[in-house]
């Protein structure tokens, strides 16, 4: 360990700090079409700063009491909008797409309990691989009706619309 490392912690890690995105940190993918129930589609994108690494989640399983609370929504951009049934994944990138980490492959129905009431949430300690720059958190979702999105007997759930719908995603931010 050279006087440098000494004074300057030794390349030891901060300490990251605790965040929680909402819809309004995503890339808006609005009235983003859903494909048929065999497919999942990306609905919303979170590119990860300049000099910063993220991780999805905060605290441990063994305190879930003080872990993050992951919260999701997904409803359609109609005057009423409806909730859009499926299962929802939470995966992380790199630029080009090329690696793929899924952290999360759920029912979405049971990432909304209650949006006040953390013990109603769904527990989300962090997850690994962390993102740096230019990495994205990414969330998709898979219909489980098809629906129709245009025409005389649209429907118009089978679009996804990430203005009308709530995301509580934990994360913990290193620097």
């Amino acid at each position: 360990m050279g006087l440098l490392d000494g004074i300057f912690g030794g390349g030891q890690k901060a300490a990251g700090y605790q965040k929680v995105l909402t819809q309004s940190d995503f890339t808006k993918t609005d009235h983003q079409t859903l494909p048929d129930i065999t497919d999942y589609a990306t609905v919303a994108t979170y590119k990860c700063p300049a000099q910063m690494q993220i991780a999805i989640g905060f605290g441990d399983d063994n305190h879930p009491d003080s872990a993050g609370r992951l919260y999701i929504f997904m409803r359609t951009g109609e005057a009423t909008p409806a909730e859009i049934l499926g299962k929802i994944r939470i995966l992380v990138t790199n630029y080009a797409d090329t690696k793929r980490f899924v952290l999360y492959d759920g029912d979405g129905s049971i990432l909304h309990g209650d949006l006040t009431d953390k013990n109603k949430k769904t527990v989300m300690s962090e997850r690994r691989p962390m993102i740096g720059q230019d990495s994205y958190i990414k969330i998709q979702m898979m219909p489980t009706v098809a629906h129709v999105g245009a025409g005389a007997a649209a429907d118009n759930v089978g679009w996804a619309s990430i203005t009308e719908s709530l995301l509580s995603i934990p994360v913990t931010v290193y620097q």
